[in-house]
């Protein structure tokens, strides 16, 4: 979530990508911060459904 006090999401992504090799989905969300299941309820619903849907 973009308003996570102290995240820098650039660099954490490059870093994920050096360490995990098999990394299937990475978002970067447009709002939200720590809590984002009571901040951006219905976005990070759509993100986990968006998640979940090719495994059906």
């Amino acid at each position: 979530m973009p308003d996570e006090v102290g995240v820098v999401h650039a660099p954490v992504g490059s870093l994920a990508q050096r360490v995990f090799t098999d990394i299937r989905r990475w978002s970067v969300m447009p709002h939200g911060g720590h809590f984002a299941a009571m901040e951006q309820l219905q976005a990070l619903a759509e993100e986990i459904r968006a998640f979940y849907r090719p495994l059906r």
